[in-house]
């Protein structure tokens, strides 16, 4: 951002923005530290992190070596530079179209391609480029990882075509901006066809459970259970219902993996002090078992088809009471 502020408005600019930047960024970590303190911050955004560059190997986290990293790190450059190759073409075309448009280099380069808009999106997915390998290698790195670069890249790709297509033109350039419209056009459709069939049919069984989707029904579950439901993997229904918020089972792995687990005193702190249910939907929650092996019966309330709840076997009432009050 800094570096496309000073190619486009010059030194003094850059001064009077990189000022103000430095002022925002002192009021917002001024009011983190203030609200969450500054070692709760350090542990949770560079400790914990940090800890994460390991691989798994028979459910035990192990350390990974260099020679490994750098293999994995390859891999996900390769996945990323697929998942790149249709913006960066998109791209490309864009630049070779603005270049024709042009006479001098100069003006190639400063009024033809440095002072479009697109130009900082493009920056900023390659900043993120580092982030995004690194996050694909570590333990539970997934294709979302790769959103620090791919989304903005895309962005860039998609903006730059159309502010390519939309330009004024007259004469030649009119006829030169047909190209990027019909590459806009055939992108959108391709990219149409391929994906949003799929995507309509994710979004019409969607809104034909919305009334009664698994959320929901976690939420009208505690609303009906106060301070008495724990759902290891959805901390939502439970926070809108009570207003408290309780651990997430993949929070306490993450903090498991790089060294530093979930004390059972600490455990305890953040449940409800009451819990006779512990409720879950399409994963597991090996917390459950080390925590609170105790709750070892598992019920079925048939009102409630996309939870099982587990509960203590002593607690005979357990059902009869899941079934009164189930909505």
């Amino acid at each position: 951002m800094l570096l496309y502020v000073f190619l486009n408005h010059g030194l003094a600019v850059l001064r009077y923005f990189a000022g103000w930047l430095a002022l925002a960024g002192i009021v917002i970590s001024g009011g983190m530290i203030f609200f969450f303190g500054w070692d709760h911050l350090v542990f949770n955004i560079f400790t914990v992190p940090s800890g994460h560059f390991q691989q798994r190997q028979s459910d035990a986290p192990v350390s990974i070596s260099t020679w490994d990293f750098a293999v994995s790190a390859i891999a996900q450059y390769k996945r990323l530079l697929a998942d790149l190759t249709l913006p960066l073409v998109m791209i490309a075309f864009s630049v070779l179209s603005s270049i024709v448009r042009l006479k001098s280099a100069r003006e190639q380069l400063r009024a033809g391609i440095l002072r479009q808009r697109w130009v900082i999106l493009l920056m900023v997915g390659a900043a993120g480029l580092p982030a995004a390998i690194i996050g694909g290698v570590k333990i539970g790195g997934a294709a979302n990882a790769l959103a620090y670069a791919t989304y903005f890249v895309s962005a860039a790709a998609t903006l730059s075509l159309v502010e390519l297509s939309t330009k004024p033109a007259g004469g030649e350039e009119a006829k030169t901006a047909v190209g990027p419209k019909m590459l806009l056009l055939a992108v959108a459709i391709s990219l149409a066809v391929s994906h949003l069939p799929p995507r309509i049919r994710e979004v019409t069984k969607g809104l034909a459970g919305l009334s009664n989707n698994c959320q929901q029904q976690a939420y009208d579950f505690a609303r009906a259970h106060p301070g008495e439901v724990y759902y290891p993997w959805h901390p939502l229904p439970t926070l809108m219902a009570e207003g408290k918020l309780y651990h997430f089972s993949y929070g306490m792995f993450d903090r498991e993996l790089a060294g530093f687990p979930v004390t059972e005193g600490h455990f305890r702190q953040s449940i409800p002090a009451r819990v006779r249910y512990i409720g879950l939907a399409t994963q597991d929650a090996p917390i459950v078992s080390r925590y609170l092996p105790e709750f070892s019966r598992e019920i079925r309330v048939p009102r409630l088809p996309g939870w099982r709840f587990l509960v203590r076997p002593s607690d005979t009432d357990a059902v009869r009471d899941a079934q009164a009050a189930a909505p």
